[in-house]
Order: C-alpha cells, then sequence, then structure tokens
C-alpha cells in the first residue's frame, strides 16, 4: 500500500505541473495525507497546490505545519 500513496503523489505532481490540473492532485495530496500525514513532502506538494489555487492561508498554514516537522519525521 505504500506504493500505491507514492504513485498517487507522483501522478497528482505530474497532474499539477503538465496539466495545471491543481483541483485533482490536491484531492490526492489530501488523500495521500490521510494516510501518512508526518509526510513532509505531501504537505509541501499540497501547499504548492493551494498556493496555485490562491488559496494561501491553507497553503502558510501547511507550510508552517512542514516546519515543526523534523527531517527524521518524513
Amino acid at each position: 500500500k505504500p506504493m500505491q500513496t507514492m504513485q498517487r503523489s507522483l501522478m497528482a505532481w505530474h497532474n499539477v505541473h503538465v496539466n495545471g490540473n491543481y483541483e485533482d492532485a490536491l484531492e490526492n495530496y489530501q488523500k495521500a495525507l490521510k494516510k501518512e500525514p508526518n509526510n513532509i513532502d505531501y504537505l509541501k506538494n499540497r501547499a504548492q497546490c493551494f498556493y496555485d489555487l490562491k488559496k494561501y492561508e491553507e497553503a502558510t498554514k501547511d507550510l508552517e505545519k512542514a516546519l515543526t516537522f523534523n527531517i527524521t519525521d518524513s
């Protein structure tokens, strides 16, 4: 199952950069974070999606949360 989560993450990132499909990418990161809430990479990428959707408050919250993690938490 971790591989499935990773594949969802990669698909989400692909959607963001290639297709500009931020809503779908955001949904994928939210699903991945439900399974791995302390995954700093998913959190940072979700923040980027929020930013691209001009949801700056949500982006800021995700980045602030990411800053509270130790590098060994991810």
